[in-house]
């Protein structure tokens, strides 16, 4: 049993986007490369289980789950996945990276420490990011 344990946990990490390298190892960072993997599976299944590991102290009802999930695989499959392409900012207080997705759309993503009781552990902002001028 153990054993399974051990293979899920290992399987899990390994399907991890390579691109969440560049995201640090800090309690932000872990659950910036959490919401980056549920976002890039775009399924119910993976946003569930973010979701639920990103709960804070605050009470939350099933509905209020329901609504947390279905905004979130809503949101990623409007988007689509994404990858990160720079580490705009790290620190105790606020991490926030830079994403491309597929068709080429920036976006700005930004992980901050939630103060509790609060329905998650870390509040998680995701928005389009200005686009460069392109001289013409």
């Amino acid at each position: 049993m153990w054993l399974t344990a051990i293979l899920s946990s290992l399987l899990l990490v390994s399907c991890r986007d390579p691109g969440s390298a560049m995201i640090p190892e800090t309690s932000l960072g872990s659950a910036a490369k959490a919401w980056l993997f549920a976002h890039n599976q775009g399924d119910g299944h993976a946003m569930v289980h973010f979701t639920l590991e990103n709960r804070g102290s605050a009470p939350v009802n099933g509905a209020q789950v329901d609504s947390m999930v279905y905004d979130g695989v809503r949101f990623a499959r409007e988007v689509g996945p994404v990858e990160p392409v720079e580490l705009l900012q790290s620190g105790d207080s606020v991490l926030s990276v830079l994403l491309r997705s597929k068709n080429g759309d920036v976006w700005k993503a930004q992980f901050t420490p939630a103060v509790q009781p609060s329905p998650v552990r870390v509040r998680v902002e995701v928005s389009r990011a200005p686009t460069p001028v392109r001289p013409g």
